[in-house]
């Protein structure tokens, strides 16, 4: 239907009033609006799970993550955004959980208590007939209460007079036994016969004993109608937990997928922190082998040994320095004679022991060789490279080494 000029102009006009919101606060405000679950949402946060976000983005961030790289902080809030949808999506099923749990206790509960009903409405139209109060646990309930109501009436009915006529009905009628006066049958005469007038001591012992077993027997049908219900219970909760509906298997689904999300995304900031693990030890590694690095550490340390050995030294002498465990003694000079007898198997004279002879101006060590004297400490000097040189030759040899040792293990 076609609107006339000045409804259109009234048109125009109110919806000139009302444009959505103009700040940005207003905007941020109003952009979950359209949000019912939660499960799809992967730009806009939703209003209930704000301070989760926020709490999750500061608290799974790498702590060595530069605030700087976009492409991490991106991956970071997608790994949170999945979890969000996640835990959407697992609220929304453990709801219906608990909806379909609670039904099916109620529609199981509603089941039996119908069927009980049925059942007492029927033994109160027919009292023989207790079948359908013995389907159910509560149904055995009833009639155990009827049998001990009849025990008690037996027990206290005086022995000298026959059984009260509403004790002796009510377990006629338990037996399945008709009472009316023209239902009579051979069951009924003999029960009559029997009971009907004066009871001997051991007849009423032996009613009371069939009584009682009457009650243990029922105690167990309760127990074993109490079993059987209880198993379709939980056969009834266990249709209702599998939630095999439409709607179901698509909430699975969704949370199936954002848990893989998920766990992708943090995969990526694994791989992000790795790459800054391998290109600082990249750095290490070449920081290592820069020569002048590798001069300067090979001259302090050989500075450093060169410093210690000065300091267990003691004063110089024109023989070399005196260590600082010994002490000058007079100037002895190491000398040695030869004897007449050849060694064993030679002809070459043996030289004896040396003999310390003391001579001027000779700083004498003993030894067992022969006189020794040491050089000057500030002449020793390392080389670098032949140090370098060295250790990669060591180097190549345990590769060597563990290379054959690996063939010999094949």
């Amino acid at each position: 239907m076609a609107c006339s000029p000045k409804m259109h102009e009234s048109n125009r006009s109110n919806a000139q009033k009302s444009t959505g919101p103009k700040t940005e606060a207003g905007k941020a405000k109003t952009r979950g609006n359209a949000i019912k679950k939660g499960t799809h949402c992967r730009t806009v946060v939703p209003r209930h799970q704000t301070s989760v976000y926020e709490a999750r983005m500061r608290n799974w961030a790498n702590a060595d993550a530069p605030h700087e790289d976009d492409r991490e902080r991106g991956a970071l809030r997608q790994a949170v955004m999945a979890s969000l949808r996640s835990d959407n999506g697992q609220y929304l099923l453990c709801s219906r959980a608990n909806k379909r749990h609670d039904s099916a206790i109620a529609k199981h509960e509603r089941k039996l208590q119908d069927e009980f009903d049925a059942a007492v409405k029927r033994f109160k139209e027919d009292p023989t007939d207790t079948t359908p109060l013995e389907a159910t646990s509560q149904g055995c309930e009833v009639i155990i209460e009827h049998w001990r109501a009849a025990l008690t009436g037996f027990q206290e009915a005086d022995p000298d007079q026959p059984f009260p006529p509403e004790v002796f009905a009510k377990v006629a009628s338990l037996l399945g036994l008709r009472a009316q006066s023209n239902d009579y049958g051979p069951g009924w005469d003999a029960f009559q016969s029997k009971y009907g007038g004066m009871v001997t001591p051991e007849d009423r012992e032996a009613m009371i004993a069939f009584i009682e077993g009457k009650i243990a027997t029922y105690e167990e049908k309760a127990e074993e109608r109490g079993e059987e219900e209880n198993e379709a219970l939980l056969e009834r909760l266990d249709r209702a937990h599998a939630d095999d509906t439409p709607t179901g298997r698509r909430l699975n689904a969704d949370v199936d997928k954002a848990v893989r999300q998920m766990k992708s995304w943090f995969t990526r900031l694994d791989q992000f922190r790795n790459e800054r693990l391998r290109e600082a030890r990249h750095r290490e590694r070449l920081a290592a082998a820069d020569p002048v690095t590798l001069n300067k550490r090979f001259s302090n340390a050989m500075q450093g040994i060169m410093t210690f050995m000065k300091s267990g030294a003691g004063p110089k002498t024109e023989n070399g320095p005196v260590l600082g465990t010994q002490s000058p003694e007079t100037p002895t000079v190491m000398s040695t004679t030869a004897t007449s007898r050849p060694a064993h198997g030679t002809t070459q004279p043996v030289t004896s022991q040396p003999t310390q002879v003391p001579q001027t101006g000779q700083i004498i060590r003993p030894t067992k060789v022969g006189p020794t004297s040491f050089p000057d400490y500030d002449t020793l000097r390392i080389n670098p490279d032949e140090v370098r040189a060295e250790l990669m030759a060591m180097g190549r040899r345990n590769k060597a080494e563990k290379t054959r040792k690996r063939h010999r293990r094949r």
